[in-house]
């Protein structure tokens, strides 16, 4: 939503708007979900030590389950009803993943699980402005480059129900770096956290640099 935001897809605050209604109705659905469950509630789990093709093989026939987030050559992150993401823990086990974690989440996010909330987030974004991006941005739900403003729209109604593409947008901002940097590129992770710098660890050259510690974007401009 950053992204969108600074290359002018949406204004600030219709963004924020966004970002506000997102998580209400979000949260709404997951309360939904979870009362409906009768103390079955699906939820997510992460495998670690497989890649996400291995991930996907050893799943695919179990009911309810679906890859979410496509993290690394190496991680990968489930949705899914609670026995069906029982039943994915036992066949990645006889796969080799390394660790089975289940997350501490409030719902079984980016699957068809919440299509309910992007149903109802749908006719929120119809309500807001949408542009064309100003410069290049890549989109975690295509893995690609977001060219239009009905692109962006799209993407971010999909992004309830579909999986993250990271691995695939990773790619995707490696090819348009080698193809438009005249030097080496380096990924600026801008935040105080580094969950994309070890993403990017296995296939990429990433370079970490907190949002707060300004001197080190003078320093690296003035470079």
């Amino acid at each position: 939503w950053s992204a969108l935001c600074v290359s002018g897809v949406l204004s600030f605050d219709e963004t924020a708007y966004a970002v506000k209604r997102r998580g209400e109705i979000m949260q709404a659905v997951c309360e939904q979900i979870a009362a409906e469950s009768q103390g079955n509630a699906p939820g997510m789990a992460a495998c670690i030590g497989l890649s996400p093709e291995a991930v996907i093989e050893a799943v695919k026939g179990i009911d309810g389950v679906f890859a979410a987030n496509l993290n690394s050559v190496r991680q990968t992150v489930l949705s899914g009803t609670k026995d069906g993401l029982e039943k994915a823990g036992e066949a990645l086990k006889n796969a080799g993943v390394k660790r089975f974690i289940p997350l501490k989440v409030a719902g079984p996010f980016h699957s068809p699980l919440m299509q309910r909330a992007a149903d109802q987030f749908e006719k929120v974004l119809d309500e807001l402005h949408f542009n064309n991006p100003k410069f290049p941005i890549f989109s975690n739900v295509s893995g690609k480059q977001v060219q239009s403003a009905e692109e962006a729209k799209v993407n971010c109604i999909k992004h309830l129900t579909h999986p993250v593409l990271w691995t695939s947008e990773e790619s995707e901002i490696a090819k348009f770096c080698a193809a438009n940097a005249s030097d080496e590129f380096k990924l600026l992770e801008v935040g105080p956290g580094k969950v994309l710098n070890g993403l990017w660890r296995d296939s990429g050259n990433m370079e970490k640099i907190p949002s707060f510690e300004w001197e080190n974007f003078i320093e690296l401009e003035n470079n």
